[in-house]
């Protein structure tokens, strides 16, 4: 993860947005929230010279820093913890959205999706936050979004009477793929459901994210004009 962004424009992020990130992506623990503000301050004048340090070390024998809202500070835990590995997964997922988004231009509408895939990576992104214990929150606003989208594009598609073999064009495929990555990250927040409280939206997002992929997956086969397959037994 390049930081160097964080320089970019007058404007400073203010320490939620630091602590977002370095506990997100585990390069940086809450506890050096603070040394990375401090850097920044003194660094915006001179930031194209200087970049900032991409490991520290701290992760070296297996544990990782995190911030636990009832205590009000920052723990080390193991990185088979089960909140680690739910916080990896949606990363995980949020990382192969970007593969897909780089094969967008391969869709005749590939501003639409871009469109449509970047808005749940920022939605991703929130959710591993919040997970990792940011002040952050994900309203049911964002599920209703997605079923409306749902119905829209499902409306314009063949009617589905049988199952569907996974494919068809190169975007749909890793739409599909996809799907399963986030059912994945779905277990893993259930998981650590019955060990933590869990807002009740994350997993109902994360329910409907992969409804969704499902459709668009089906959305970019019929935009590419690319038959479906149906599922025959042998």
């Amino acid at each position: 993860m390049n930081f160097e962004f964080l320089l970019a424009g007058p404007k400073l992020l203010c320490w939620q947005k630091c602590f977002n990130l370095s506990v997100y992506y585990g390069f940086f623990g809450p506890h050096n929230c603070h040394r990375v503000c401090q850097w920044r301050l003194k660094k915006t004048k001179n930031h194209k010279n200087k970049q900032m340090p991409i490991y520290t070390k701290k992760g070296d024998r297996g544990e990782t820093s995190i911030f636990r809202k009832k205590e009000g500070q920052s723990i080390r835990v193991s990185k088979a913890d089960l909140l680690i590995e739910a916080i990896g997964s949606i990363d995980e997922s949020n990382s192969y959205l970007g593969i897909i988004a780089a094969k967008a231009n391969k869709v005749p509408s590939t501003k639409i999706l871009k469109g449509k895939i970047e808005k749940i990576q920022r939605d991703l992104f929130t959710i591993g936050s919040i997970l990792a214990g940011a002040k952050l929150g994900l309203t049911g606003a964002r599920v209703e979004e997605l079923e409306q989208e749902i119905d829209e594009m499902d409306d314009k598609l063949p009617k589905l009477n049988n199952f569907i073999l996974p494919g068809g064009s190169e975007v749909s495929a890793h739409l599909m793929f996809m799907r399963v990555i986030v059912r994945r990250a779905e277990r893993r927040v259930v998981a650590l459901a019955k060990k933590m409280t869990i807002n009740h939206q994350l997993l109902k997002y994360l329910n409907r994210l992969s409804d969704y992929l499902f459709v668009l997956a089906r959305w970019v086969n019929f935009q590419s004009k690319v038959k479906e397959t149906k599922w025959v037994q042998n």
